[in-house]
C-alpha cells in the first residue's frame, strides 16, 4: 500500500491518494525461495562430507559451513568457522592465494588435495572439490566447495608403498630367481638373479610373455598353472627352462597366486 496527500491551492489538506499493488505473486515467489533454501539447507547439513562456502583470495571469509566441515576441523559451530579466514586452516597459507588464484582462472576445480590444519593445529590430508559462482552483473561472487578427507586413504598409501618396498628389498636380496606375474602372464617383477640367470630384463619383456617354456614342459607347466589358480595354494614342481640364449637350465618352479 502507498498513501500521500493532496493539498489545495491555499496549501490545506483536501485529501490523500491511497494505491494498491498485487504482492502475491512476489509473496509467493519469496515463499517458494524460502522452502527451497530450507531444503537445501537440510541436505546440506546432513551430508556427510564437509560443504563450504567462502568468498575469493587469501583475505576472504567463509560465508557458510556445514556440521560435517565443523566436525573435520573441531569447530563447535558455523559462527566459528566464520570467524578465521580460509587462510588460516592451511598449513602453508601461500597455497590459499595459489588455490584462489587457480580456481579464478579455471573456473573450476576437482580433487586438489591440500594440506589443512585443523583447530588444535593437527595436520588433515583433504581433497578439494570447488566451483566459482557468479552474480547478476558476471562477478565473482564466491567459491562452493566439497571437501573429503583422505587422511587414512593417504595413510593406507603411505603404509602401502612401505611395504612394496621392503617387499623389494627381500626380493632383490634373495639368491634364486624371482618374477611376478600379472593376470595376463605378463611379467611385472624380476629380481637380480633371475636376471642373471635368465639374461632377460624387465624393459625387453613389458606387454609380452616370457618364452622360456620348452615345448616338452608346456603341458606340465601349463597344468600346474591352473592348480595355483584353482587351489590358491603354493604348487612346486621339477622342469626345466631357456635362457635368453636358448639353454636349457633344470629347475625347481614354486608359484603361488
Amino acid at each position: 500500500v502507498n498513501g500521500f496527500p493532496v493539498f489545495d491551492n491555499t496549501g490545506e489538506f483536501s485529501e490523500i491518494v491511497i494505491n494498491f499493488i498485487d504482492i502475491t505473486g512476489r509473496r509467493q515467489a519469496e515463499e517458494a525461495l524460502r522452502d527451497s533454501e530450507e531444503r537445501y539447507r537440510t541436505l546440506v547439513d546432513n551430508l556427510p562430507v564437509a560443504v563450504y562456502r567462502n568468498t575469493p583470495g587469501p583475505e576472504g571469509e567463509f560465508l557458510m559451513a556445514n556440521p560435517a566441515f565443523c566436525n573435520m576441523f573441531g569447530f563447535k559451530n558455523e559462527e566459528e568457522v566464520k570467524r578465521v579466514a580460509p587462510a588460516d586452516i592451511y598449513a602453508n597459507p601461500d597455497e590459499r592465494t595459489q588455490f584462489s588464484d587457480n580456481l579464478l582462472e579455471k573456473g573450476v576445480v576437482a580433487n586438489d588435495e591440500r594440506t589443512l590444519l585443523k583447530r588444535d593445529g593437527t595436520p588433515v590430508n583433504t581433497s578439494i572439490s570447488s566451483r566459482v559462482v557468479y552474480g547478476q552483473n558476471g562477478e565473482v561472487s564466491h567459491f562452493d566447495s566439497i571437501m573429503l578427507d583422505v587422511t587414512d586413504q593417504k595413510r593406507a598409501e603411505e603404509a602401502l608403498r612401505r611395504s612394496e618396498k621392503r617387499m623389494k628389498g627381500i626380493f632383490e636380496s634373495i639368491p634364486s630367481p624371482i618374477v611376478v606375474y600379472n593376470t595376463e602372464g605378463h611379467p611385472l617383477y624380476l629380481n637380480p638373479a633371475f636376471k642373471a640367470l635368465f639374461l632377460w630384463s624387465l624393459d625387453e619383456l613389458k606387454g609380452r610373455r616370457i618364452q622360456f617354456v620348452p615345448d616338452d614342459q608346456k603341458e606340465l607347466t601349463a597344468r600346474k598353472i591352473g592348480e595355483v589358480y584353482r587351489t590358491g595354494k603354493v604348487v612346486r614342481y621339477e622342469t626345466k627352462r631357456l635362457t635368453k640364449q636358448g639353454k636349457v637350465v633344470e629347475v625347481i618352479v614354486s608359484g603361488a597366486f
